[in-house]
């Protein structure tokens, strides 16, 4: 995606992946982690997740894992394979206190940060209040753009289109657009 000076690539495809969360700050005021609400989500067949497992464990040393990232993640979708792979990637961070990182214990990680694709979503900074749709124009792909570069109709189309399922304080409480009570 090209627009005004932002390029934004994704590697493995240009759907996002939970792991983007570890590295993903709000664009206007730089806080992380982002609040990610999922709403349409896919899972696919890793070929390779012994590989993934260990490099998980180089970027856990590295600090490049964030625990907080996982916190704010919020299932709106109807795949439960996102609520046990999320809830067994949080166990794996919370048993990383007992036991040294190993491709066994980080698998869980593996999991739920490589097989998911979040297809639509929205991004929110619970510092600033901003929202950033996931999927609105192209599938899996959020819009990190600041507000001068938003297009008002296409973002409150999108929270329209997802208002039954988004919690209120994102519908009415989000910059820079929101929906009326």
């Amino acid at each position: 995606m090209k627009r005004a000076g932002i390029h934004l690539v994704f590697a493995g495809g240009s759907l996002l992946k939970p792991w983007l969360l570890n590295i993903l700050a709000c664009p206007i005021c730089k806080e992380h982690p982002l609040t990610v609400h999922i709403i349409q989500v896919e899972s696919n067949v890793l070929k390779d997740s012994a590989s993934l497992a260990k490099e998980l464990v180089i970027h856990f040393k590295k600090g490049v894992l964030s625990e907080p990232s996982l916190k704010p993640v919020h299932n709106l979708s109807s795949s439960k394979d996102v609520d046990k792979w999320l809830a067994a990637a949080r166990n794996a961070f919370a048993s990383l206190a007992k036991q040294k990182p190993t491709p066994t214990t980080l698998q869980p990680l593996v999991d739920f940060l490589h097989r998911l694709e979040v297809l639509e979503g929205i991004l929110r900074c619970e510092k600033c209040r901003r929202f950033y749709p996931i999927g609105s124009r192209i599938v899996g792909v959020p819009e990190l753009l600041p507000d001068a570069q938003r297009d008002k109709e296409a973002d409150l189309a999108f929270l329209r289109k997802h208002k039954d399922v988004l919690p209120e304080k994102l519908l009415s409480g989000s910059k820079p657009f929101a929906l009326k009570s």
